[in-house]
């Protein structure tokens, strides 16, 4: 059976911001930004190759060729999800018989979220539905992150995550910045509390169900809800460092001339593999 991992709706936020990734290869020509956001971007997809994680928050569609089979504790085999941490699942989707997409009662599954291992299975007493047997006839519909880019509304005091669970008040709620700092007067990891809500946009609060803290400016870098691993990033910087400062696949080393060793890893995220 083949599955496909496919990316629905990706961030638009960098996991780096550019000013970090200035400070890293202490460069601050403009210039030279769009080569230092290829270098990002780049650096994140090796990062999310080597870990088989996500860093900010993505919709996937997981296509099989159809449902698990075997029993295991009593109940059918799992689907294993094939990214993480997740966020959200979204539906589980089936072409039946007639060739419509249906999707799933959510009563009629359950999630287990065993980071870095999420696995989706019937509920005791239920099975896997019958799908059309063609292939792509499944579609497992997530978002999974460690977190998403943030806009700020500071006349307002509005926070905006890109993609991100659903929230209510009273939620816990946590930023991160990259390359400076969070609007004023809010600090990084600390625990807030969502204290209204406007669709996806939030007002925080120090307290649950205190007043809505007044943001005092915008902050400046990018801004996160959640926050991507401090080593994940450190690990990234240097990928970015290397690839900025070598412009090319080759380096000296003790006075030779080697292939830089990650240069062909870079292509491991679009590799196709058939059996």
């Amino acid at each position: 059976m083949a599955n496909t991992l496919k990316i629905i709706a990706a961030p638009s936020a960098l996991p780096v911001s550019i000013e970090l990734a200035r400070q890293q290869v202490k460069q601050d020509i403009v210039a030279d930004d769009l080569l230092l956001r290829t270098s990002i971007l780049a650096a994140a997809a090796s990062a999310e190759s080597e870990i088989e994680r996500t860093l900010l928050a993505t919709r996937f569609a997981y296509v099989l060729d159809g449902f698990p089979g075997g029993v295991m504790f009593g109940t059918q085999q799992p689907i294993e999800l094939p990214r993480s941490p997740l966020l959200q699942l979204i539906g589980v989707q089936y072409l039946d018989q007639n060739g419509v997409w249906q999707t799933m009662p959510a009563t009629d599954y359950v999630v287990v979220d065993g980071d870095p291992v999420v696995r989706v299975a019937p509920v005791f007493g239920r099975i896997w539905p019958i799908p059309r047997p063609q292939p792509g006839c499944v579609k497992v519909i997530f978002e999974a992150g460690y977190a998403t880019g943030l806009s700020i509304d500071v006349d307002n005091n509005w926070l905006t995550p890109e993609r991100w669970v659903s929230l209510v008040v009273g939620d816990v709620v946590r930023f991160s910045n990259s390359g400076g700092d969070l609007p004023d007067p809010l600090e990084p990891m600390v625990d807030y509390y969502v204290q209204a809500l406007n669709g996806s946009s939030i007002r925080i609060s120090a307290t649950n169900g205190g007043a809505a803290i007044t943001l005092l400016d915008e902050g400046q870098g990018q801004h996160y809800l959640g926050q991507v691993p401090d080593g994940i990033v450190s690990w990234m910087l240097l990928r970015i460092d290397g690839l900025y400062q070598h412009r090319g696949e080759a380096t000296v080393v003790q006075g030779k001339l080697e292939k830089m060793p990650y240069a062909d890893r870079l292509l491991d995220p679009f590799r196709a593999a058939f059996q």
